[in-house]
This record gives C-alpha cells, sequence and structure tokens, in this order.
C-alpha cells in the first residue's frame, strides 16, 4: 500500500517517465543515421517553397490520414466522448470530420 502512495505522489507522471525513456532509446539511432549519411557523402540541401508544399500536400491528404480520422470518430462516437455533437448520423459525420482536421 505504501508503495501504491508514493507511485501516486510522484512528482514526474508515469506518463512523463514513458516519453523520456522513449526518446532516450531512439535519438542515439535518429544521430547514428544523420552521421552515417554525412560520412557516406550525401549533401544536404535546403528545400524550397514548392518543395515544402508538396511534402505538407503528401503527408496531409493520404489514405491513411482519412482511415485513422474515420476510425478515431468512430471511436469517439462509439464512446459518446463529446456529448454536444449528440448521437445520430449528422453527428458522427461531424466526428469524423473534426479527428480528421485533428490529424
Amino acid at each position: 500500500m505504501r508503495c501504491a502512495t508514493l507511485a501516486r505522489r510522484s512528482l514526474v507522471p508515469a506518463r512523463a517517465l514513458r516519453a523520456l525513456l522513449i526518446f532516450l532509446t531512439i535519438a542515439p539511432a535518429v544521430t547514428k543515421a544523420q552521421e552515417e549519411c554525412q560520412a557516406a557523402g550525401y549533401a544536404t540541401q535546403r528545400l524550397t517553397v514548392g518543395d515544402k508544399w508538396w511534402n505538407f500536400v503528401c503527408e496531409t491528404a493520404n489514405p491513411l490520414t482519412l482511415v485513422a480520422g474515420a476510425f478515431n470518430g468512430a471511436v469517439a462516437h462509439v464512446t459518446d466522448t463529446d456529448p454536444d455533437y449528440g448521437t445520430d448520423g449528422d453527428a458522427f459525420g461531424e466526428r469524423v470530420g473534426a479527428s480528421t482536421l485533428d490529424i
């Protein structure tokens, strides 16, 4: 019982500790990949405005985004997380639209 009480009173939440652990696990791999690219002689260049726009379009408007938005909207509709939307078909569409735009 005492350990559970101490865990609840912790100054650092468990989510923050998990996020830190994930970051510390991934950061060395990313750094190593960057060093390998530089050692291989890959030249980096700045992106133009057109390149940045195309990257935005490709990352935003893809089927996975739409599927994820529909899934998140369906889960929100079934669990009725925000009762202000309602429970009818129009509410489902609003939830799907909101969750897709949130991604």
